[in-house]
């Protein structure tokens, strides 16, 4: 009877004891995984503009949406080893794409930040198609901005 006793107070310790490491271990997992971190502000015609959409697609499907702030800033970021298309848009402003090529080596183990300055033209439409206006490619070595797109700076960590 004592070794039963014995044996449900190891189930009791160890069982919960198990499931805190499993749920650690995951979130130092996801914690661990590198990421492009985007990072930067909404314009219009230089001066702040202030709660612009951005919604992330991967695979011609919804990822996600992020709204920048009343400062028009908006920090997110985006799992290496895919391709985006990261579309900022707001009512009565045209609507601007950046295609995001984030594929890199399997040994990149960093993290990179881009920092951004995306500007919004005033339009009579109330929501425009996107216009392409930058092709970011990340190769984990260094970050290319091909367009229209401002890159103020780009770091690996």
């Amino acid at each position: 009877m004592f070794n039963n006793k014995i044996e449900i107070m190891k189930k009791i310790i160890i069982i919960p004891a198990m499931l805190l490491l499993i749920v650690i271990g995951s979130a130092f997992k996801n914690y661990s995984n590198p990421q492009l971190i985007m990072a930067g502000e909404s314009l219009s015609n230089g001066k702040k503009l202030p709660y612009v959409n951005i919604t992330v697609v991967y695979e011609n499907k919804h990822i996600t949406r992020y709204r920048t702030n009343k400062d028009g800033e908006c920090v997110f970021a985006l799992k290496l080893n895919k391709e985006y298309k990261v579309i900022y848009s707001k009512p009565g402003y045209e609507s601007k794409l950046i295609n995001v090529n984030a594929n890199v080596k399997k040994d990149f183990d960093k993290e990179a930040e881009f920092f951004y300055s995306i500007d919004l033209k005033k339009t009579s439409e109330a929501y425009p198609e996107p216009k392409l206006v930058a092709t970011l490619l990340f190769s984990g070595s260094k970050l290319q901005c091909n367009d229209e797109l401002a890159l103020m700076a780009s770091k690996e960590k």
